[in-house]
């Protein structure tokens, strides 16, 4: 189990090639997710109203794509006015996307314009989180993907607003990784920030100093079962300070280098 991951970055292999007043490097590293595992498997689930036992919101979370809900195998509401049902995965996480699976043996419809929402609101069946997107159709039995972005939050709820309906579901899959904090030289912070609370996804660590010691932790805010993740560096040289030397062009850097790191 992982419970921190410390990376160090060394500059003192750019430091030969950098001499006079004003030299300067920075290393930019962001974190690549390899694939994000389905965390909502075996966790906690409520609905809005259960028609029968065999509807039991459980029902969507037991790592089984069979779609035949008189087999045992789905969800399934009363015809409640904008029914819900939710998964609470315990801690904050990010969620990549959320994959469902509809029903097949009848009743596709049902889900035409669902809603997933995802964020840290449980109330009223986390109706009030913000939305990743609206289901517009779905095939008898179909299994489809939706791409929720790295939205982070605890809760994942899909909900049929603004009309009284069933709601009945196979599976759902959320495909996520944790919420993850970071020190940053020294300096605990999350990563995100209050503007557009993007979390780790495509986040850019900058170095503007030299220096032969900057470090970043990554500490997921649960244990986290890791078995690889990628680092990528784009290392940049201030190369007016070297090009007599070196031939480097203006603005030419070092490119990005990428570090399968495995455990």
């Amino acid at each position: 189990m992982l419970h921190a991951v410390l990376i160090t970055v060394a500059l003192h292999w750019l430091i030969t090639y950098k001499y006079g007043a004003g030299s300067g490097a920075m290393v930019e590293a962001s974190i690549i997710p390899v694939g994000d595992p389905n965390v909502a498997v075996g966790k906690l689930s409520s609905q809005s109203s259960t028609f029968e036992e065999k509807g039991e919101s459980r029902k969507a979370i037991d790592g089984s794509l069979a779609n035949i809900y008189t087999n045992g195998d789905c969800t399934l509401t009363k015809k409640d006015f904008e029914p819900w049902w939710m998964v609470d995965l315990i801690s904050a996480f990010q969620v990549s996307a959320v994959v469902i699976t509809n029903r097949g043996d009848c009743c596709e419809s049902w889900i035409k314009g669902a809603e997933i929402l995802i964020g840290d609101l449980p109330q009223k069946g986390g109706t009030m989180n913000p939305r990743c997107t609206t289901i517009n159709s779905m095939g008898r039995g179909e299994t489809m993907s939706f791409n929720c972005a790295g939205m982070q939050g605890q809760y994942v709820t899909i909900t049929i607003p603004g009309r009284y309906e069933f709601l009945t579901l196979c599976e759902v899959q959320v495909l996520a990784h944790p919420w993850l904090h970071i020190v940053h030289d020294g300096g605990w912070s999350p990563v995100r920030d209050s503007d557009t609370d993007s979390g780790l996804q495509d986040r850019v660590l900058s170095f503007p100093k030299e220096t032969k010691s900057s470090f970043v932790i990554i500490s997921p805010m649960q244990p986290l079962n890791l078995m690889e993740f990628t680092l990528c560096m784009r290392v940049a040289v201030d190369v007016r300070i070297i090009h007599e030397n070196t031939g480097l062009r203006e603005n030419d850097d070092y490119g990005i280098w990428c570090f399968p790191l495995r455990f």
